[in-house]
């Protein structure tokens, strides 16, 4: 089954996400970004080509089957190197002492969000990110202090119980579209595991399948 997944994003990572990205998929999204330079005057070019490359991250998610951290958990393959997804409690530490906008963003800053797994409190997540790769302004404070956030991200390493991850994509997931499109997934009511992945509901796996 192929869930729709819907994001306002506080955080892309443009140079990491063309890597995964094929050529041929961006040229297609990107075209979008030619045919509206000029005729949205209230948007930058900067603006424009963060809604054209959260819309492709988006499609990108909606076809290809990235498992969630849960998953990988409950397939013991915390493994450098692989993709996930995750919905989960965050606590941002690191933004602050960068947001004096009098003074440029250092090459080797450095902030996280961390939080233990709800499934294993004895594991815990950081994700790094640099702060030059967040969007907007909101965004400083959607990622300070305690929040829920959709990450998208791959795990650079696992030791001592800490999963260390780098981010393509940080932001919020939208609902609200269940009755009219159930093919939207809203992980506020499925948690990290898709109802169609449990024997008693693969029903719907036809019923939805687009």
């Amino acid at each position: 089954m192929k869930y729709r997944i819907d994001l306002t994003v506080w955080y892309l990572n443009f140079s990491r996400l063309s890597q995964i990205l094929n050529s041929d998929y961006l040229i297609q999204h990107f075209s979008i970004l030619n045919n509206h330079i000029g005729t949205i005057s209230t948007l930058s070019q900067e603006d424009i080509a963060c809604s054209v490359l959260k819309k492709a991250t988006e499609d990108w998610l909606h076809v290809n089957k990235i498992p969630t951290l849960g998953e990988l958990y409950t397939k013991n393959d915390l493994n450098s190197g692989q993709l996930f997804t995750i919905y989960h409690d965050f606590y941002g530490i690191g933004l602050l002492k960068y947001k004096d906008a009098t003074k440029p963003i250092p090459r080797d800053a450095v902030a996280q969000i961390h939080n233990k797994l709800k499934y294993n409190k004895n594991i815990k997540l950081r994700v790094f990110y640099h702060p030059n790769n967040l969007v907007t302004q909101t965004a400083w404070s959607r990622l300070s202090g305690r929040t829920r956030l959709f990450v998208f991200a791959y795990i650079e390493k696992f030791e001592q119980n800490e999963i260390y991850a780098r981010p393509y994509l940080i932001g919020d997931l939208n609902a609200g579209f269940e009755a009219q499109y159930p093919r939207i997934w809203n992980a506020r009511n499925y948690g990290e595991i898709h109802p169609t992945q449990i024997d008693q509901f693969s029903l719907l796996q036809n019923q939805y399948e687009v």
